[in-house]
């Protein structure tokens, strides 16, 4: 278990991080030289003789130490907020993830004669610099001392008879290192011997909340996991990599829980576990490209990747349920065709393929067909997989075991996706409730039942979950979370669905360039020179040097962005006057937009924030 609350000190010539209170016998501290960036844990009598510190704080969890070309940068949370407690054990979410540098810009300046830095390399440690603090920037990091939010109750249950000590081996120790997102920032304080104090982060959504069913309180949480493995954004990181692992990869738990008794439910989502991208170039919507293509045999990477994606799923989970809910037609069919054909060749009779192209079986916001037509489809391995149920939460007391998973996908993994997961996830809380004596066995549904208030707190979770994981991924909430909140498809659903795709193409084309260099740089995709000099090496320097700037490219075409805004005030000055007069305004307005949007086809793929080290692609 880790220590729960610690103490920052800072001074100009160190750093040190203790327990709160004194619970380790030794009291031990963390001590970190600001000069030479050499960390270790001493004893708290080794370093009395130190002078005051310049400050003070209290922080809540410590989650690593990044090396970066001349500094390096401690990765604290500074502010957190409960989310509640999932079996009596609280639960946070980071409401502040700090990037502290060790030495600072002014240290790294009055250091700049003896460690040779130049003006080169103080520029390479500012974008790094940038690059980290975007990546800390994200939403969606939660922790637990208490709780393994890494793992299912199904697999802490099987932990737990395992082996007596997992419950008190200190929390990094214990967790599934898969959906640790600070697994690689960790490393170098685990090596000293820190692994006390250090909090394992996920990223992803967790929500609870309690409400009363049929007379009975009943405790709902969602809990969703973002795998660590081939991290990134929308359309930096796609498909699968060689080894198998997918972007977007993210296992959601959903536990109901009645008195001692609780029930356990895990489906899966990721990208098409193919070989593919689609990446941004100022277009809405790029094309996806296969970036390897079989031949018709098995011996192809892309059939490789997709087998190895698999059998690891088989091995976690056992069979597998894939649903695609990709179009048959369109810009999505090679896809579609690429994913069909991976099957066949697989021939494995623990993967069930089931393609379901959503937005044919959907046709004029009939979104009621998920229900009607797609699930039952699925009763059978639904009934087949069951899911984990325990009556007193102990391990004698466990009546059902998961024994297969659903893993649903469709483009990006999101907003069709989280509709479709809604909808399993409802059919087994029904069912969980009637084991546990909540629901009378012959109530066809929650719904059905007419309990409206947990029927809300159902929708909204699941809602909130989507807007959870698109907002990480896309920048932006979740699509078609009308449908989901309140089980209707509406005008004014799809009006906010058109803002939120607005943002989404913003982030994608102008801002996750960044962010990704700094997912790798603090996952340890892009391994940083260690050596006592350090600056980047040749293969990342070029990489820097050959993407053009995004910022010199609008500076150039600077009087085009005017002459664009300048069409739009005189679009809307005609709409708000009288148009009697002013037909040249008109025309004005109209040839500006136009030459704007024809630039933008020609140049605007140099205006686009792309990733400048060679990461996650």
């Amino acid at each position: 278990m880790t220590t729960e609350t610690l103490v920052l000190s800072t001074s100009p010539r160190w750093i040190t991080v203790e327990p709160a209170e004194s619970v380790l016998p030794n009291k031990q501290l963390l001590f970190i030289d600001r000069s030479t960036l050499n960390a270790s844990v001493r004893e708290r009598s080794e370093c009395a003789a130190l002078a005051e510190p310049d400050s003070q704080r209290v922080i809540y969890g410590l989650v690593g130490l990044i090396e970066s070309l001349h500094d390096a940068y401690l990765l604290v949370i500074s502010k957190r907020k409960s989310v509640g407690s999932i079996m009596e054990q609280p639960v946070w979410r980071v409401e502040k993830l700090e990037a502290i540098p060790v030495r600072g810009p002014k240290l790294i300046k009055k250091l700049a004669t003896q460690l040779n830095l130049t003006k080169q390399h103080m520029a390479e440690e500012n974008l790094l610099k940038g690059m980290i603090n975007a990546a800390v920037s994200l939403p969606g990091f939660y922790f637990s001392h208490q709780l393994d939010l890494t793992k299912s109750a199904q697999k802490r249950a099987d932990a737990a008879s395992a082996s007596d000590d997992a419950a008190a081996a200190p929390d990094f120790l214990r967790a599934d290192l898969r959906f640790v997102w600070n697994r690689f920032a960790a490393k170098k304080l685990m090596d000293i011997g820190a692994v006390s104090w250090l909090v394992p982060l996920i990223l992803g959504y967790v929500d609870v909340r309690t409400d009363v069913v049929n007379g009975k309180s009943v405790q709902l949480a969602l809990i969703a996991r973002r795998s660590a493995d081939r991290p990134g954004l929308r359309y930096t990181a796609r498909g699968a990599d060689i080894h198998g692992n997918v972007s977007n990869f993210v296992e959601t738990e959903q536990i109901i829980s009645h008195g001692d008794a609780y029930s356990s439910y895990v489906q899966i989502r990721g990208s098409i576990p193919l070989l593919w991208k689609q990446e941004a170039n100022i277009k809405y919507k790029p094309k996806a490209v296969l970036k390897e293509v079989d031949s018709g045999g098995k011996g192809g990477l892309c059939q490789k990747a997709f087998e190895k994606h698999f059998d690891s799923l088989f091995e976690q989970y056992g069979t597998v349920t894939a649903i695609s809910l990709v179009d048959g037609n369109g810009g999505e069919a090679m896809l579609h065709k690429a994913l069909k054909t991976a099957v066949e060749l697989m021939q494995n009779s623990k993967l069930h393929f089931v393609p379901w192209d959503f937005h044919t079986k959907t046709k004029g916001m009939k979104y009621e067909m998920v229900d009607q037509d797609l699930l039952p489809s699925i009763d059978s391995d639904l009934g087949a997989y069951s899911y984990f149920y325990t009556k007193d939460g102990t391990a004698s007391g466990i009546a059902r075991r998961q024994r297969g998973v659903i893993r649903t996908n469709c483009i990006d993994s999101l907003d069709r996706t989280n509709v479709v997961q809604s909808a399993i996830a409802h059919r087994i809380m029904d069912a969980a409730l009637k084991v546990m004596g909540v629901l009378d066995s012959n109530v066809g549904s929650c719904s059905a039942a007419k309990f409206d208030s947990f029927e809300k707190q159902f929708k909204d979770t699941w809602a909130d979950h989507a807007n959870a994981l698109s907002q990480v991924y896309a920048g932006s909430g979740a699509l078609k979370t009308d449908y989901t909140r309140t089980g209707k498809r509406s005008k004014l659903g799809m009006a906010q669905d058109g803002v939120r795709a607005l943002r989404r193409y913003i982030y994608q084309n102008f801002l996750d360039g960044r962010r990704q260099d700094g997912i790798d740089i603090i996952l340890g995709v892009v391994p940083l020179p260690s050596t006592a000099e350090r600056s980047l090496t040749p293969q990342i320097l070029e990489s820097v040097k050959s993407k053009a700037d995004p910022l010199l490219v609008w500076e150039k075409y600077l009087p085009h962005v005017v002459l664009f805004f300048f069409s739009l005030a005189c679009v809307g000055y005609t709409l708000i006057k009288p148009l009697k007069a002013k037909y040249a305004m008109i025309a004005t307005g109209c040839i500006g937009m136009v030459f704007f949007f024809k630039l933008m086809l020609s140049v605007g793929h140099k205006l686009v924030s792309r990733p400048r080290l060679d990461g996650t692609n």
